[in-house]
């Protein structure tokens, strides 16, 4: 079995060498080896770098010569000159003026300081059995070390390298027996997904790369290893605060936490079950993560670091700021969205969304057809056309629901009311929309003109049971019927047959046989029967009437007060320690037009 590698979201390092007889005292400069195509073992495979030239992207030369890869120091030095040749990356390392860097200079050249790590990162790689080459990729910095690890291989390897596994299930299973490679394999991609969380979230939280490297290397856990790159990030923040000097490193790590926080809410959302459409590359990491923690992490983030009390003064003081509430509100008003976009329903398909700017009644309007065309004599005069007109008005009303979200189940992690109430809530109120909709079907339904919407005097209301003949004579109806202002056939088409349960099985088969010439010598595949859509809606309680909608004319309208209607509100309770959410939907729906639907009684 092979587990397939992933590309790293982070950087590597990678030991070279100084060519000291070359060393030029009045430049401070020494001629490297930065690297070369030796093969690296990284863990259970071999990684090799293409050097060819458009394999190495030399954009970011001159790069800053580092001591100890610490980026939080000036660089005593830069790497300039860059050179591909012979399967090798060469460069110059000259040095600064500062004292730091003139003893390191001589100290290079006298050869007691040998070690010069080269950090780059992939950009393309292709693997082949066990070997990995990376056909591109880019250098962006040199450190000055002390140890290098690997002399044989013609450059030296760095203590740091961290795709290197020390005491992990990757060295176990160098002497694991042929019956243990189940158990060797589970290792490797335990350890490999280890590396590659702790790498995630390093990137995400900007920590330093020569602290990845040292967790990845000493074997730290994944949660342990992200408490203490969150921990130093605060503490980094408060001194770069202290100092006054905020700016540019606040904004980034203002970014790489609202990343985060996309993270959290979708390994939330993904841990109770509810689908997220395009997840997060980081929520697996934080799936598994408890409330607490994540408490524990937005409080440090704040700089309040008293993360050792209980857990009930832990989410206290969380709840007490606006991050743990935004989030779980933002989880929450997520898992709403899914449950009202999940919830399947049949009147979305023949209904017209709108959406409208407030309460007030809105007005809607149904034209008429242009008259027909009168000829015209030379310089004779043209006759204007009077159009009529029919508007039909409604409002929207609000519609809401609210639940509680204890402490109590905040510390027992209980995530059930944070998400499966809000899917629900968003469910119904889909339902609900739902129900406004079939309401003007199966009810009273009072036009502009103080008719009712299905009338004899309109012409569609008919008694015809659910057969051949009582479609025909609903199509019929559908064909005939002309524009409000009588000036000529609409021309419209049946769409939708619309049934309840109890005439499902009916419905279904007389469709069929208008369909199929096989069961039926009369049907005709390509006529507009054979293009009538079935939707069956238990809404409809009656066993004998049904509808019939055509398409070429308003029919119902749905208007919402935001693009889909539902909102949601959280705010929290001082006396009882809860979280309280609302939805609400705010909608209305309103027939437009009687000439597009027809209503059976099925009487006979």
């Amino acid at each position: 079995m092979k587990f397939k590698r992933q590309k790293p979201m982070s950087s590597h390092l990678l030991t070279a060498t100084f060519t000291r007889a070359k060393a030029d005292s009045e430049t401070r400069s020494v001629p490297a080896v930065l690297s070369t195509e030796t093969p690296v073992k990284r863990g259970d495979y071999q990684e090799i770098l293409a050097h060819k030239t458009d394999s190495v992207d030399l954009s970011r030369f001159p790069l800053p010569v580092l001591v100890g890869h610490d980026s939080d120091k000036i660089n005593i030095g830069i790497a300039e000159n860059p050179i591909i040749d012979g399967g090798r990356l060469r460069a110059d390392v000259r040095f600064g003026a500062s004292e730091q860097a003139r003893q390191l200079f001589e100290d290079v050249k006298s050869g007691i300081v040998r070690g010069l790590s080269v950090g780059y990162q992939w950009l393309d790689f292709i693997e082949t059995g066990m070997t990995t080459t990376v056909t591109r990729w880019q250098p962006f910095e040199v450190s000055i070390i002390a140890i290098p690890a690997d002399q044989n291989a013609g450059f030296y390897r760095g203590k740091t390298m961290p795709d290197q596994d020390q005491n992990t299930g990757a060295d176990d299973a160098k002497t694991a027996t042929p019956g243990d490679d189940n158990t060797h394999q589970r290792a490797i991609k335990k350890e490999r997904e280890r590396i590659a969380r702790i790498r995630k979230f390093g990137q995400m939280s900007s920590t330093d790369e020569a602290v990845i490297n040292d967790l990845i290397e000493r074997g730290v856990g994944k949660d342990e290893a992200v408490e203490v790159m969150n921990e130093k990030w605060c503490a980094r923040v408060d001194a770069e605060t202290s100092r006054g000097d905020t700016g540019h490193y606040c904004h980034s790590r203002g970014a790489a936490h609202e990343d985060i926080r996309a993270a959290i809410v979708d390994g939330l959302l993904m841990r109770s079950g509810i689908p997220v459409e395009k997840p997060h590359a980081a929520a697996a990491d934080f799936q598994s993560t408890s409330i607490l923690e994540i408490a524990k992490i937005l409080l440090r983030d704040r700089g309040d670091y008293g993360t050792n009390q209980s857990p009930a003064a832990i989410l206290k003081r969380s709840m007490s700021t606006s991050d743990l509430p935004d989030l779980l509100s933002n989880v929450a008003n997520k898992a709403m969205i899914a449950g009202f976009d999940g919830t399947e329903t049949t009147h979305d398909a023949f209904v017209t969304f709108r959406q409208v700017a407030d309460f007030k009644p809105q007005s809607r309007l149904a034209l008429s057809a242009f008259e027909s065309l009168l000829e015209t004599h030379e310089l004779g005069e043209v006759i204007y056309s009077a159009l009529n007109e029919a508007k039909e008005t409604y409002q929207i009303a609000s519609y809401q629901r609210a639940i509680s979200f204890s402490r109590q189940m905040l510390i027992n992690d209980d995530l059930s009311q944070l998400t499966d109430m809000p899917a629900r809530m968003g469910a119904a109120a889909k339902r609900k929309e739902s129900d406004l909709v079939y309401s003007i079907l199966t009810g009273s339904h009072i036009m502009a003109d103080t008719i009712e919407l299905f009338a004899a005097a309109r012409g569609n209301l008919i008694a015809n049971v659910l057969d051949a003949a009582g479609l025909s004579a609903a199509v019929s109806v559908l064909r005939k019927a002309k524009d409000i202002g009588g000036f000529g056939y609409l021309g419209l088409r049946p769409k939708w047959l619309v049934v309840g349960p109890d005439q499902e099985m009916a419905a279904l088969q007389l469709l069929a046989t208008l369909n199929n010439p096989t069961a039926n010598a009369a049907a005709v595949p390509g006529s507009d029967f054979a293009r009538i859509n079935l939707i069956v809606e238990p809404r409809i309680e009656s066993p004998s009437i049904w509808f019939l909608l055509g398409e070429g004319m308003e029919r119902i309208e749905v208007g919402h007060l935001d693009a889909n209607g539902i909102s949601f509100e959280s705010e929290q309770s001082f006396n009882d320690d809860a979280t309280h959410m609302k939805v609400r939907l705010d909608a209305g729906a309103k027939a437009l037009s009687p000439l597009a639907m027809v209503k059976s009684t099925g009487a006979g």
